[in-house]
């Protein structure tokens, strides 16, 4: 049975007094990302992409996904962020409107599973293509009988997703209480998220190349141990000033990556 699943991507751009320019950069490459085989085989129809969403389109949005039964979701947020006084995470939706993370985990359910990733700033403020076109080629590639290489990714991606215990909630933000996110002007992406992907994609090519001769292979690759590999080189890059946080609820270890040993029939 096909777990039923969202990728939501929100995302506010600042506005002219705050822009943080090219986002698309950012919302392109996670898009891109998830779309691989290796990444859970996420289709068109899964992926939601929200810009400078109100909030009651954001709710009606999550309302209709409860009724419909989604069972999991990767929740993206790249824009501006901060924390209040009691460190409470907020994400600033548009002009005019902020959100609570807090309130993010009711919109999702008490039996989803849930990653949220947040690449914004976590200071404190009082009110006063070419990687989907590479996984075509997998397909050709390590297609096994009636089931291609993607639907044995897919398969293998929600086995593993469906030992999470429901309610699960992990928030992952760019940057520690206090802290700014910070954004790589020459390059227009940010820090982050680009440092996240690289490391995701480079970990795919690894594990290709140990598949086929490493005894006791591993086909999973965990979100935090991608998330470790680039909170040290965000670390290192900004010297200690950007230190990105996970915070793992009831021990879940959401997968992140799977590359298969072998093509083979799904049973």
């Amino acid at each position: 049975m096909i777990m039923k699943r969202r990728l939501v991507i929100l995302s506010y751009d600042g506005g002219e007094e705050n822009l943080l320019p090219d986002l698309q950069y950012d919302i392109n490459n996670y898009i891109s990302f998830f779309s691989m085989p290796e990444a859970g085989s996420w289709d068109k129809e899964e992926i939601r992409y929200l810009n400078s969403p109100s909030i009651s389109e954001l709710e009606s949005r999550f309302k209709t996904w409860r009724i419909i039964g989604i069972e999991c979701y990767v929740i993206i947020f790249t824009g501006h962020g901060y924390c209040d006084e009691k460190r409470n995470r907020y994400i600033q939706l548009n002009d005019e409107e902020d959100y609570a993370v807090e309130q993010l985990k009711t919109l999702v359910g008490e039996k989803s599973r849930s990653l949220f990733i947040s690449d914004s700033c976590g200071t404190v403020w009082t009110p006063a293509q070419e990687a989907i076109q590479d996984s075509i080629q997998e397909q050709r590639e390590f297609s096994s009988g009636d089931v291609n290489y993607r639907d044995i990714c897919r398969f293998k991606y929600e086995d593993r997703l469906s030992n999470i215990p429901e309610g699960t909630f992990v928030e992952v933000y760019a940057s520690a209480f206090d802290e700014g996110a910070l954004y790589d002007e020459d390059k227009y992406h940010s820090i982050y998220s680009y440092f996240l992907l690289k490391a995701a994609r480079e970990r795919i090519k690894e594990k290709k190349s140990m598949r086929k001769d490493t005894p006791f292979y591993r086909e999973y690759t965990s979100f935090t141990f991608i998330h470790e590999i680039a909170k040290r080189t965000v670390q290192d890059i900004t010297k200690g000033k950007q230190n990105p946080v996970c915070v793992i609820e009831k021990g879940a270890q959401f997968p992140f990556l799977v590359v298969p040993k072998v093509s083979s029939r799904i049973l």
